[in-house]
């Protein structure tokens, strides 16, 4: 008995069985006709021998004969039919062979094997808080570089002619201050700091720069406003 076993292979690299079958070779002996040419063989030379070995005389010919016939009335007729059988059939070997489907019995062991309910469940959870903790060091990454750039990006524009218009010096004087106070606060006890702590600062400085921008998006949209008809007037005079 074999066994033949079918195995294919996923796009994952994964061996799984698709197919079994048990060869069974089988082995027996039957009867089949004996070629006719062996017989005739035999016939012919029973009779060569015959004719060589008969008398030259007629008479112990005939005296012979007569002995052959009683003698082979004599003989038992199942030797005969016997006789006829073994030389009219021969034994030969037949090989067999056979095909059985086996019943496959999937059981997987090791990372690949089916989890339970609760290992799944488990499983799941610890790769929902596994993404959890990679979007707040995302959301902290994005928030500490907001608060930083928003520290460089006010000052700049706190220094410059068109802020002096729409604020005083104190003002201006007293955001700077506190923007130092936050980036000092950003590269020493901040290093380590969560996302919440980065927006909680962050909004303390929009509370104080937000209506400063807001009057130089006014003192912005005037000007628009009046430049072509200032233009127009100078060209007209």
């Amino acid at each position: 008995v074999k066994a033949n076993l079918h195995f294919s292979l996923s796009r994952s690299g994964i061996f799984s069985l698709d197919r079994a079958d048990a060869v069974i070779e089988i082995i027996e002996w039957v009867e089949v006709p004996r070629k006719n040419l062996t017989v005739d063989n035999s016939t012919s030379a029973s009779t060569n021998t015959s004719n060589e070995n008969s008398p030259s005389n007629p008479e112990e010919s005939s005296e012979k004969v007569n002995a052959d016939d009683r003698n082979s009335n004599n003989s038992d007729p199942s030797e005969n039919d016997s006789s006829t059988t073994s030389l009219s059939t021969e034994k030969k070997r037949r090989n067999g062979l056979f095909r059985v489907p086996l019943k496959i019995d999937e059981k997987t062991a090791g990372p690949g094997a089916s989890l339970s309910k609760e290992s799944f469940n488990e499983a799941k959870s610890k790769l929902e808080a596994l993404d959890k903790k990679d979007e707040e060091r995302r959301r902290t990454a994005e928030l500490k570089n907001s608060l930083e750039g928003y520290i460089y990006d006010t000052r700049d524009k706190l220094e410059s002619e068109d802020f002096a218009k729409i604020s005083t010096s104190q003002d201006r004087q007293s955001f700077i201050e506190k923007l130092d106070e936050v980036q000092e606060w950003l590269y020493t006890d901040g290093e380590d700091a969560s996302a919440t702590q980065f927006q909680k600062r962050l909004d303390e400085l929009k509370a104080i720069g937000d209506p400063i921008f807001f009057r130089h998006k006014e003192l912005a949209a005037i000007h628009e406003f009046l430049d072509p008809i200032r233009n127009a007037s100078a060209a007209c005079g």
